[in-house]
């Protein structure tokens, strides 16, 4: 590999201190005489880049890009070779739009590969399971994908790691602290991040906002323990990181303290603004708290990583507009390629002999995303998206049902109505205002009253969990929202007393503009649950509706508005309901429910429950009622408590698929339809009822068991499960060689496909070493391969390796991971069938 030291030195000296103190911003500061240039060190690419410029530094157009499955459905797939072509997939287009001026980053912040112990974490569709084995192999290839193969010594993309460590818990993230022995650190929370760097070259990491054992991220020693003898370029806050550590750790007395103890702990970075960040850095400087050889040293790690990116010099081939340039954007191959890995990532949950379906035939389909596909926050803007529905009607006679409750909405000042004026959007603020085609023209309505019936506008509305809840105008076909036609989808604070607008096509926003919670007399929150959720809009203790910021709806000059005062009450007259009775018996019914990536949980927000949200089980209940062929299609990033819908008989069969794809339905309906053989495996552990689960809070997952490595009672479905269309026997043989530094088990698998149809099967080994007097896990992964698709009657040998560097435990008196001599027992599954084999090691 290139050593960049001569050149990177050069830059240096071409510094002013002023340069330097202005550099200590990720947002690219650029010094034009001595070549380096205004390249920002993050933006988001998490499954395709995310050029939606709507925030942060970059306010210009959105771009259209490939959308792949969110990260939770990567590890899902269970095939680190496919992750790689999406990882090179997503490196052209994001290498291309730079190349041709249309993006500003080539080091993303992802792959975020933070430890999913607890399926309540809000971000968990973001992440690649519970088991550190799974998310090394699958985020490393996505890491390689990335950086490209083209080059030794230069890479098209530079991933960033986060958050480093121990980030799991939305709720209170700036100020708790995620506390565990350093048994379970060093096995569980660091092991995911040394193997990664075993496994690819990220070029960067990501601390994260909790404290770890006390100390925050931003401070944390261990970046300079171990982060740098792993090999990081450079290590950068998490944003505002800097003014949390102050206002709400409380952990250094001021700013200038703080950025003089992050730089020294090991941050190169500051993902703040850049006059905070500079403000900051020079006061410490001023005072003492750091010198210039402590900037040169951040500085030196940074452009360690540009010059690897080729923005150094003009020997990088990834620089060349002849080859990556924006055309490739959206091409047919990605397209094919998101398709493709959409149907892949599929898991089949339960199948009573329902799927596949025939082609042709009338099938009914139902549930509030049949015929959406939300965007997940780290999302790109995907040029187009195809829903259940869409792909659907491809195949068969497709008979849509509404699950969208539509009712007039009437206050004590009349009936709530559109206005007759149109606000154009400002043509000049590139905000996101729409999924996925936004057009920054068009209209926007405000909210007025009338007192005339025929006037009233007619909304659908949704109850997404619990107690939040959208409404959407059935005239503009937009929801409402407390959001600002000029207004900055993200850091905009929201303005009371503004009008409430029907305007926005999605629920999208940082704040949760479109999130409603109905309230009672006294502005206390309404919940529900599957008793009393399948008419919630008619509930008698519903007296008025609050935004998810906790202001209420109000009323002034004639309009709607958000309000600090509860002074409007409010009642919802039924127009249509969902009917069930619409759905003939004899045809089948897919019913696509889940979680909204927006609304459900998502960063900043974890979940209470784990549950399927009330009105869509009070919806399921009602099917089944009138259908005894039900496909219940999960659109989830996170796992559900679906107990009561896997044990109904009327439920035929269970399909999850992750959310975030702009081919979804498409995927979807190929495994639906037999295209595809589901090949998919869970990459988390699905609990059966939140009472299985401890305290979110708690990190130890030795003393108070979690994941599938220690929790000892009954789950839904375990780590690794998924079904197939075909049944497999697997044979396996063992072997040790101890020749090398490593001891290396070579484990040869025999598959034959046994049954009638096409398919692949995924190989999982696991472990178990024991030892006296200790807690071990009851089994951990140390290697897994996904078989090409097998013909019926076909065998294929599968030769997995597991490595003892992989396979080690923490020893308390060395401080240190060790591998350790003696007998080990190796289970080998596909989820299906089990072989057990033994092996002894000196």
């Amino acid at each position: 590999m290139k050593d960049f030291t001569d050149l990177i030195e050069e830059k240096i000296k071409g510094m002013t201190l002023e340069d330097k103190l202005r550099s200590m911003s990720n947002h690219g500061y650029p010094i034009d005489e001595i070549g380096i240039p205004a390249a920002s060190l993050g933006r988001e690419m998490a499954h395709g880049v995310e050029a939606r410029n709507d925030q942060g530094d970059a306010h210009t157009l959105p771009v259209y890009t490939t959308v792949f499955q969110a990260p939770i459905g990567f590890a899902s797939t269970w095939n680190p070779e496919l992750i790689r072509e999406i990882g090179n997939a997503v490196g052209d287009e994001a290498r291309g739009l730079f190349n041709d001026g249309l993006f500003t980053s080539l080091n993303p912040w992802a792959p975020t590969i933070d430890m999913e112990r607890d399926p309540r974490w809000g971000r968990t569709e973001e992440a690649y399971g519970e088991d550190p084995v799974l998310a090394a192999n699958v985020a490393a290839a996505y890491i390689n994908g990335l950086g490209g193969d083209e080059s030794k010594d230069y890479i098209k993309c530079g991933a960033t790691l986060k958050h480093f460590y121990a980030n799991n818990t939305e709720d209170g993230r700036f100020h708790i602290s995620s506390d565990m022995p350093d048994r379970v650190k060093f096995e569980y929370y660091l092991e995911v991040y040394r193997l990664i760097f075993k496994k690819s070259f990220p070029e960067a990491v990501m601390t994260a906002y909790n404290k770890i054992n006390g100390i925050p991220g931003i401070a944390n020693p261990e970046i300079e323990m171990h982060l740098r003898p792993w090999g990081v370029s450079h290590v950068v806050c998490d944003a505002m990181a800097l003014k949390h550590s102050v206002d709400e750790h409380h952990y250094f007395n001021d700013y200038a303290e703080a950025a003089a103890g992050a730089i020294k702990a090991g941050i190169d970075c500051f993902a703040e603004p850049e006059d905070f960040t500079y403000d900051a850095v020079s006061e410490a400087f001023r005072r003492g708290l750091i010198t210039e050889e402590n900037l040169d040293k951040a500085i030196r790690h940074r452009l360690r990583t540009y010059a690897r990116l080729g923005l150094l010099d003009d020997a990088s081939p990834y620089m060349s507009r002849d080859k990556y340039d924006s055309k490739c954007v959206l091409s047919p191959e990605h397209k094919k390629l998101a398709r493709r890995a959409e149907a892949e990532s599929v898991v089949l949950l339960k199948n009573e002999g329902t799927l596949p379906l025939k082609e042709g035939g009338k099938v009914y389909i139902t549930g509030p995303l049949s015929a959406r596909n939300p965007m997940d926050w780290y999302s790109g803007l995907p040029g187009y998206t195809v829903t259940a529905n869409d792909a659907l009607k491809e195949r068969a006679e497709s008979c849509h049902v509404s699950a969208y409750p539509e009712v007039r909405i009437h206050t004590d000042k009349g009936y709530l109505k559109l206005s007759s004026e149109i606000e154009l959007i400002d043509k000049s603020s590139n905000i996101l205002y729409t999924s996925p085609s936004p057009r920054l023209d068009r209209e926007c309505r405000r909210i007025t009253f009338t007192e005339d019936i025929a006037d009233a506008e007619i909304f659908s509305i949704m109850l997404w969990d619990d107690r939040r809840f959208t409404i959407r105008s059935k005239t503009t076909g937009r929801l409402l929202s407390v959001k600002q036609p000029d207004c900055d989808t993200l850091s905009r604070p929201m303005q009371e007393n503004g009008f409430i607008y029907s305007i926005v096509d999605e629920e999208f926003s940082w704040f949760g503009d479109e999130d409603l919670i109905f309230c009672g007399p006294g502005g206390e929150d309404i919940t529900f649950d599957a008793d009393n959720a399948l008419h919630f809009w008619e509930d008698s203790r519903i007296s008025g509706i609050k935004t998810g910021h906790g202001t209420f709806f109000g009323y002034a000059d004639g309009y709607l508005i958000n309000s600090d005062q509860q002074e409007l009450k409010i009642n919802f007259e039924t127009v249509n309901d969902f009917d069930p009775s619409a759905f003939d018996n004899d045809a089948p019914v897919i019913a696509v429910m889940g979680s909204h990536p927006m609304i459900t949980c998502r960063e900043e927000r974890d979940r209470r429950s784990i549950e399927l949200a009330p009105f869509q089980r009070a919806l399921l209940r009602e099917i089944v009622k009138n259908s005894d062929n039900v496909i219940l299609v999960l659109s989830s990033g996170v796992p559900l408590g679906i107990c009561e819908e896997d044990s109904e008989e009327s439920i035929k069969a269970i399909v999850l698929t992750a959310t975030g794809s702009c081919e979804m339905g498409s995927g979807l309906m190929d495994v639906i339809f037999g295209d595809v053989s589901p090949s998919g495996r869970l990459p988390l552990t699905w609990y059966r009822k939140d009472s299985d689960l401890t305290d979110i809070q708690d990190y130890n997952i030795i003393d108070h068991p979690k994941t599938y490595q220690y929790f000892e009672g009954e789950v839904l479905y375990p780590f690794g499960y998924g079904l197939s269309y075909t049944d497999f026997d697997i044979s396996a043989v063992i072997d040790a060689d101890t020749s090398g530094n490593d001891t290396v088990f070579n484990i040869r698998v025999t598959v034959r496909n046994s049954g009638d149809a096409p398919g692949s099967d995924v190989i999982e080994v696991y472990f178990k070493k024991d030892k006296e007097g200790v807690r071990r896990p009851r089994r951990r992964l140390c290697g897994f391969a996904k078989t090409p698709v097998i013909g019926p009657g076909e065998e294929r040998i599968v030769d997995i390796k597991a490595y003892s560097d992989e396979m080690s435990f923490f020893d308390e008196e060395s401080r240190r991971m060790e591998f350790e001599e003696g007998e080990y027992k190796f289970f080998v599954t596909d989820g299906m069938k089990e072989i057990n084999l033994s092996l002894s090691v000196k």
